[in-house]
């Protein structure tokens, strides 16, 4: 019985933790200052030297000028993952994984972002694991 209410406890925990991510925002340091945005409207990260270049699901790219792996310690890794060594998605905005050309997703916004082969396993258990 203890076994149960410390599984339903941990599984509440999970579900309270993606409800905070989902409205939560982040601020992103641009060149004219900081944008709010709300994690659920973040696509995807590319890197892109010491800067990155957000994707919206608007169409709307903005530049930060932040690493990659800045960005990847702030955001929640129960919705974002890094695919590739330049890429952070969004796992609600995966449309389709496809395993030619070494692995891509495309995403909500027709783009195709690669997968590393060292990323491939985990990243196939999360999509299938996903509710």
């Amino acid at each position: 019985m203890l076994n149960q209410i410390n599984t339903i406890e941990q599984k509440l925990d999970i579900v309270l933790s993606e409800y905070k991510s989902k409205y939560k925002r982040i601020g992103l340091s641009t060149v004219t200052g900081i944008i709010m945005i709300h994690l659920e409207k973040l696509v995807h990260i590319e890197a892109d030297r010491s800067y990155c270049m957000a994707y919206l699901i608007n169409g709307k790219k903005i530049v930060i000028s932040k690493s990659l792996g800045d960005l990847e310690s702030r955001l929640p890794s129960t919705i974002f993952y890094r695919v590739h060594l330049s890429h952070i998605v969004n796992l609600n905005h995966i449309d389709s994984y496809e395993k030619d050309n070494g692995g891509q997703l495309i995403m909500s916004n027709t783009l195709r972002i690669p997968v590393s082969r060292r990323n491939k396993r985990k990243l196939t258990e999360l999509l299938l694991n996903q509710t």
